[in-house]
């Protein structure tokens, strides 16, 4: 098997990292190589591996990238998927933690863990 990359190698003065190897993607074999895309996440063959994340990200395109746009460059789309991550993780209210945001449910789940007494 070989590397899938067709990228130049990159010198530790041009990426800023030591001793890490050209690169990092796993590689494919020739006969699975048809183009240079590359599955985001999961292993081969199985449906379901990824279904979460693809959602994820599926609903963040749709509610962010497309609706709030157009976009004049990148550093307004990165400073607004960095609100809306923000917001997801600190802010929203999740149908499955009873509409508490889920900081703060993490936050009361770890008082009541350090409230109950550890038996040994």
């Amino acid at each position: 098997m070989t590397c899938h990359c067709t990228d130049p190698p990159r010198t530790p003065a041009e990426t800023g990292i030591a001793d890490t190897p050209r690169c990092l993607s796993p590689p494919v074999a020739p006969e699975k190589r048809k183009s240079r895309a590359a599955a985001s996440v999961g292993s081969d063959a199985d449906s379901y591996d990824n279904a979460m994340a693809e959602e994820l990200n599926g609903t963040f395109k749709a509610e962010l990238i497309e609706m709030q746009g157009p976009w004049r460059d990148f550093d307004q789309v990165e400073r607004a998927i960095f609100q809306r991550v923000t917001w997801y993780n600190e802010e929203r209210l999740h149908s499955a933690l009873d509409y508490v945001p889920p900081a703060e449910y993490e936050r009361d789940w770890w008082r009541q863990q350090e409230a109950t007494p550890q038996s040994a």
